[in-house]
Parts: structure tokens; C-alpha cells; sequence
């Protein structure tokens, strides 16, 4: 946004100097924002990659009662509702 207005008085400006000192601050802005734009996305990608922390899976066995039990409940449970 600074680049923006700063061209355009660099346009609108008539002496030379002022004129090139505009241009100059122009372009060391948008130099900057580059700069800042590219390590902006850097750092993102690096939380990213240490937000992600894989976790050692473990394997559990089911019980085999229980997964029994388990779906006699839901059986019990969707005969309850069809009637």
C-alpha cells in the first residue's frame, strides 16, 4: 500500500530528486514486503511441520465378551426403535 502511494507521488512529484528519492523508498518497500511476504510463508510452513507430531500407534485387541455385548446392546437398541 505504501509502494502504491509512494509511486504515485513519485509520479506527481516535478523535481527530479524528490522525484527519484519517491522511486527509491518505492522500490526498498516492495523489497521489504517481498522479504516479509516470503518469510511470513516460511515460518507458517514450519509451525505446520511441528505442529504435526506423529504419534507411536498401539495396537489394542478387542475383547471378544465385550464386542459381544456390545452388539446384542445395539441390536436390543435398534429393535426398540423399529417398533
Amino acid at each position: 500500500m505504501a509502494t502504491i502511494s509512494q509511486g504515485l507521488a513519485a509520479e506527481l512529484t516535478v523535481d527530479p530528486g524528490r522525484r527519484e528519492e519517491y522511486l527509491k523508498l518505492a522500490r526498498e518497500w516492495t523489497e521489504a514486503a517481498t522479504a516479509l511476504q516470503a518469510l511470513t510463508r516460511s515460518n507458517r510452513a514450519a509451525r505446520l511441520r511441528l505442529a504435526y507430531v506423529p504419534t507411536k500407534k498401539t495396537t489394542q485387541t478387542l475383547d471378544p465378551q465385550r464386542s459381544q455385548e456390545t452388539y446384542e446392546d445395539l441390536e436390543k437398541l435398534r429393535e426398540a426403535r423399529a417398533r
